[in-house]
């Protein structure tokens, strides 16, 4: 039996996404589809001993991520690519390549 995971909590004060021309309606689908990801892959987390020393915690580095293609009549998938991107700068990781078809 392995020692539980202590709980970890991420807290994104801004995210600024320049010239996406997002409707609120897409705009809170993006930010779910982020949420639900990022809550993913930290509860899949890997190795995550970078994040033991409390440095991620207190990180207020800008993180630029690679362009990320996307239709806009699927906001979700925005949300996926963008929580890949964040959870990458806080575990040191690349961040890995979603699939294009994106899930619902």
């Amino acid at each position: 039996m392995t020692a539980p995971r202590p709980p970890i909590s991420v807290y994104i004060e801004r995210l600024v996404l320049d010239g996406l021309p997002l409707t609120a309606a897409q705009a809170v689908r993006m930010q779910r589809a982020l949420e639900r990801e990022l809550a993913s892959l930290i509860s899949q987390g890997g190795d995550l001993t970078a994040w033991t020393g409390g440095g991620a915690a207190h990180s207020t580095a800008p993180v630029a991520g690679r362009a990320v293609p996307w239709d806009a009549t699927r906001p979700h998938q925005l949300g996926r690519a963008l929580a890949h991107t964040v959870f990458a700068s806080l575990s040191g990781a690349p961040p890995r390549v979603s699939d294009p078809g994106g899930r619902s």
